[in-house]
């Protein structure tokens, strides 16, 4: 599974993950809504990017269209 170096850390792009590990997101329509659950994961552990010019910038989650949720790589 391909990782990406966002903000001098390691993180996995959690639609990769949601494809590679599918019952970690048992009853999650999307891979968004793994936030939703009993915040399974900690804020510090996740970031919103999105793809500028070959380029991943950081950035609110707003726009479900093209923000990424990316899960820190331990």
């Amino acid at each position: 599974m391909k990782s990406y170096y966002i903000d001098k850390k390691n993180y996995y792009l959690s639609d990769d993950l949601m494809n590679q590990y599918p019952s970690f997101f048992k009853g999650c329509k999307t891979s968004r809504s793994i936030l939703n659950i009993n915040d399974m994961i900690p804020t510090v552990r996740y970031l919103f990017a999105r793809l500028i010019n070959n380029k991943w910038i950081i950035s609110d989650g707003k726009s479900k269209k093209f923000d990424k949720l990316f899960i820190h790589k331990k």
